[in-house]
């Protein structure tokens, strides 16, 4: 007798996403609904059970309290997947007889992130970057800031040299030199491997691989297998508590990551000593009862990385972020590189200029229906900055960028709305400040510096000069910011009290435009604490005209402070201001707040000038 051919259930949901080739769809209070249409749905059991899986757990109440979640399916990526943490790739074991739709090709991913299989993977992304990606190739001309580091790390070769020394940058060859960057944390103590005056000279005549940390032991691993032999390591390449050096190289930041030949990203590593490569978790076996016909079927689920995070242009803070990009200066090191490739816990995740890829194909191909790929980070900012201001909204940014709507529009926390919504390049920086302030930075007064390079690279004529972390053509809009969360500011002076790098948190900014009352910028300087513009300052001003009144209401009362006022009606929003201590003459700034004005007559009162230090 011909055996039967049995197909899963499915519910209206599942069925249209399978019939698209991909979707996503929300299931409203989670474990509620899936019950329901676990209960007609094999597809919907199937999600249900392969959390139960992974979690050591049995279906029940548990799911009653789950959030709100996405369950995505993909024909050509082969897999199943459920946007939450974590993320499972579900797929059928191999020899079933009856076929899932959405689930019948399972991509294999290696166990270690550095098996030959997974170097390999890295290198024909990077080949077909190089055949396919004009713009990949260009590398920044060594003119003005835009210099080479002034050391490399020469790898050496297993057949010539195995151990690595120190050099100087070859200047002398005219050709490009290929070099990778590390882009990794320092862990809470520091590496233990660093360059100083003192270990300079040895670090030139030899390195002992066993000494160095396991991370730059698997970058090193990483340079020669993409046919590099130098690499670049800030704490092995720029000398340590050495001021001048430090400077001198830190104003290269910018081009470094940016000419870099690739960016090794240790991203799930907290220190060095841990290591870049990482063995992957292991695939959780389960079993599915299909409801109408009780065959029994067996499946895969393994985490794979949160396409979420890596194909939102906003860097979207939900869902968690890796290791790697909780560290304030990999922001930028990020953003700046023609190629970088993430080795997270999960699997490799690859990002040029045009492109992203990653080893399940979840991001290898035109998610959002762009050709080309995902919009990457840096593409969109350089993008950006080359539009007219004054032409510059949402249906612009498509046509210039290829930017779509749906991908400026996946993140659902409050801070990212500048950067969701990126109509402006004042708009756009703001986001990414935002980004940047709600990271961790180990060395409090590099709060500038770590973002010097990115604000090197997004300067135009349309932002005008640069001033502690804001740009003089986005005043005075840029002055309101506030503090999300804990915040202080540093017993020690590191920006004007305007500027948010003046205080420690994460930065919000507020979409206010003055109106009804008068406010303007009259003039604006910072003056730079060394050689580099986009690095620390040592004192800065902002002198304005507007209207300023005393604040005698609560909380506010019996504190001295004053209010520019911003807005007469609808939300009253003011710059909340106080007398400084430190300069003559000059008021400092305290926040902003919703202050009512105390009469009506606000346009009627005379303008004051005022200088905000």
């Amino acid at each position: 007798m011909e055996a039967k051919s049995y197909l899963p259930s499915i519910c209206p949901d599942c069925s249209a996403s399978i019939r698209r080739g991909r979707a996503s769809f929300e299931v409203n209070s989670g474990g509620p609904s899936l019950s329901k249409h676990a209960d007609i749905c094999d597809y919907c059991r199937l999600s249900i059970l392969s959390q139960c899986a992974y979690n050591n757990s049995s279906p029940g109440e548990r799911w009653l309290a789950d959030p709100d979640y996405n369950l995505e399916t993909d024909k050509e990526r082969h897999g199943f997947q459920k946007t939450y943490s974590p993320i499972l790739q579900i797929t059928q074991a191999v020899g079933q007889s009856i076929k899932w739709p959405g689930l019948e090709c399972p991509v294999q991913l290696s166990s270690y992130s550095g098996s030959h299989e997974c170097l390999d993977r890295l290198r024909s992304w990077i080949d077909e970057c190089q055949a396919s990606h004009p713009t990949c190739n260009e590398t920044m001309s060594p003119e003005g800031d835009n210099q080479p580091p002034l050391r490399l790390l020469d790898t050496g070769s297993l057949d010539m040299s195995p151990y690595p020394r120190l050099v100087d940058y070859p200047r002398a060859n005219e050709e490009t030199i290929n070099y990778c960057a590390l882009s990794y944390c320092w862990g809470s103590d520091g590496t233990n491997f660093i360059t100083t005056r003192e270990t300079l000279q040895q670090r030139t005549e030899k390195i002992g691989l066993a000494d160095l940390p396991r991370g730059f032991q698997d970058a090193i691993t990483i340079t020669r297998k993409v046919g590099c032999r130098y690499l670049w390591i800030d704490a092995v390449c720029i000398i340590q508590h050495d001021k001048e050096d430090w400077e001198r190289e830190a104003c290269k930041m910018h081009s470094i990551y940016r000419n870099a030949y690739l960016v090794i990203a240790a991203t799930s590593a907290p220190s060095p000593s841990n290591g870049i490569f990482s063995h992957r978790p292991l695939p959780v076996e389960f079993e599915v009862t299909m409801r109408h016909t009780n065959v029994k079927c067996q499946f895969e689920g393994r985490p794979i990385a949160n396409h979420a995070f890596w194909n939102s242009i906003s860097m979207v803070e939900n869902p968690p972020k890796p290791q790697l990009h909780t560290r304030a200066w990999t922001l930028q090191e990020r953003l700046m590189a023609r190629r970088i490739i993430h080795f997270t816990q999960e699997e490799l995740v690859f990002e040029c200029l045009i492109h992203s890829r990653c080893e399940c194909s979840g991001i290898s191909r035109d998610r959002y229906g762009h050709q080309g790929g995902v919009e990457t980070p840096l593409n969109f900012i350089q993008k950006l900055a080359s539009v007219d201001p004054r032409n510059l909204n949402i249906n612009s940014v498509e046509r210039n960028s290829s930017i779509r709507r749906d991908t400026l529009t996946r993140s659902k926390d409050p801070s990212d709305r500048f950067s969701l919504w990126p109509s402006t390049i004042e708009n756009t920086w703001f986001g990414i400040v935002s980004q940047y302030s709600s990271r961790r930075i180990t060395v409090p007064d590099d709060r500038l510096p770590a973002l010097a390079a990115l604000a090197r690279q997004f300067a135009s004529p349309q932002t005008g000069k640069y001033l502690a972390g804001l740009w003089y053509a986005h005043l005075p809009s840029a002055l309101f910011w506030s503090v999300q969360g804990p915040s202080k500011r540093p017993q020690l002076y590191r920006a004007p009290s305007w500027s948010w790098a003046s205080v420690e948190g994460h930065i919000v900014f507020h979409h206010i435009k003055p109106v009804e009352l008068p406010l303007k910028v009259l003039a604006a300087e910072c003056i730079p604490a060394g050689s580099d513009t986009y690095g620390k300052v040592l004192e800065g001003y902002i002198t304005v005209e507007g209207i300023l009144h005393h604040v005698d209401i609560p909380p506010y009362r019996g504190q001295h402070l004053y209010a520019l006022q911003l807005r007469r009606s609808g939300v009253p929003w003011a710059l909340l201001l106080k007398r400084s201590e430190r300069v003559e003459d000059a008021w400092e700034r305290v926040g902003i707040d919703h202050i009512q004005p105390p009469d009506d007559d606000l346009l009627d009162r005379s303008l004051t000038t005022i200088t905000i230090v």
